[in-house]
């Protein structure tokens, strides 16, 4: 009996034991299960996140989905090789299912709209106005250069501390007639040495433009004028526009009479708003606008006048002192020149004389 007392002692001892370190196993196994779980939840919260996210970027417009792949692509790591063009939605779609990192994106996209992205609503007033859109585009590209120009004044002059003014490209009329996405994309990538500038600055210059381009419109006497020109008077006043440095270069795309008409006036309506730059002045057309408006009337009806063969030749004729004394005689009773009169005397003599009674030359005379 007594060796078996042992060996029941040790029997007792491995129960114990392996009864710890069943418990210890079933902790571990019921945290790993917890863990699983949470785990498990964790990415369905992940997946269910992700999904969210795509199903608003298969609602962005083409225009916000633009804004955000440059924005996301420049800020905060700036891609300088990178440029503001139309993305495919699918493609970016399968991009962000693809990155890890998708979070950094819909970070970007939530900086961009509450601070950098102005809305659709500041744009409507140009919709279907390409005359309104040529102006304004070209006005903000000067505006964007203007201040460039100023902060360089006031600043650093030093090589590293200077702003370079942005090089635009061409201005492209695109498949609707319109150039508003060339605006678009002015606005939404408007940065100055790399640091995106803010929605309420991109809003105060649009409502500026707006209230400029309608003092422009409402005090402008050239509109009928040019939108009734037809093809042949349409290529002088570019050619007129061309010489004296106000016609808008660098516009592809245009494909009817309507489009040079919107071209031409929004050239006119750029005369001289230079004075109303940066400042918020309230616009009143110029002098020298009326005046070069004028001179382009009366170079036009000369034109005409001209190519309509009423031109008057200057002619010598001697005439002896006293013929030359009735002519003048007969000038001053009748109140006309001394050319109209003789005019009238030849056609009345030749009329008489010439011509037959079905009003046609007596004489075949070649001149």
């Amino acid at each position: 009996m007594k060796e078996i007392l042992p060996i029941l002692h040790t029997i007792g001892k491995i129960f114990r034991l392996f009864s710890v370190l069943s418990r210890v196993i079933a902790y571990f196994y019921t945290n790993k299960v917890m863990t699983m779980k949470d785990n498990e939840r964790q990415l369905n919260n992940i997946s269910e996140h992700k999904a969210a996210f795509i199903t608003k970027i298969e609602g962005l417009s083409q225009r916000k989905l633009n804004s955000l792949v440059f924005f996301h692509n420049r800020y905060p790591v700036y891609n300088h090789n990178y440029e503001y063009k139309k993305i495919d939605k699918e493609d970016f779609i399968k991009y962000i299912l693809r990155n890890k990192n998708y979070p950094e994106i819909e970070k970007s996209l939530k900086t961009m709209e509450e601070i950098f992205f102005i809305e659709e609503k500041y744009f409507k007033w140009l919709y279907g106005d390409l005359r309104a859109q040529f102006f304004i585009l070209i006005y903000l590209r000067s505006l964007f250069n203007l201040e460039i120009l100023n902060k360089n004044k006031i600043g650093n002059k030093d090589v590293t501390g200077y702003l370079y003014p942005p090089e635009y490209g061409d201005i492209l009329v695109d498949e609707h007639g319109y150039v508003i996405k060339c605006i678009y994309e002015l606005f939404d990538s408007y940065s100055i040495d790399h640091i995106f500038q803010d929605k309420n600055k991109k809003i105060k210059i649009m409502d500026h433009a707006r209230l400029l381009w309608s003092d422009i419109y409402d005090q402008c006497t050239y509109t009928n004028w040019i939108e009734t020109a037809d093809d042949y008077q349409i290529k002088w006043l570019k050619k007129y526009l061309e010489d004296k440095g106000c016609y808008i270069n660098g516009i592809r795309g245009i494909s009817s009479t309507e489009h040079f008409h919107s071209v031409l006036l929004a050239a006119l309506d750029f005369i001289d708003i230079e004075s109303f730059g940066l400042e918020n002045r309230k616009y009143k057309e110029t002098d020298s606008k009326r005046k070069f408006i004028d001179r382009m009337k009366k170079s036009w009806n000369q034109k005409v006048h001209r190519d309509s063969g009423m031109v008057k030749k200057q002619y010598h004729l001697p005439l002896t002192k006293n013929t030359k004394d009735r002519l003048n005689k007969i000038s001053i009773i009748e109140g006309l020149s001394d050319s109209a009169i003789l005019e009238r005397l030849i056609n009345k003599e030749y009329e008489l004389k010439y011509l037959n009674n079905n009003g046609n030359d007596r004489y075949d005379v070649k001149i």
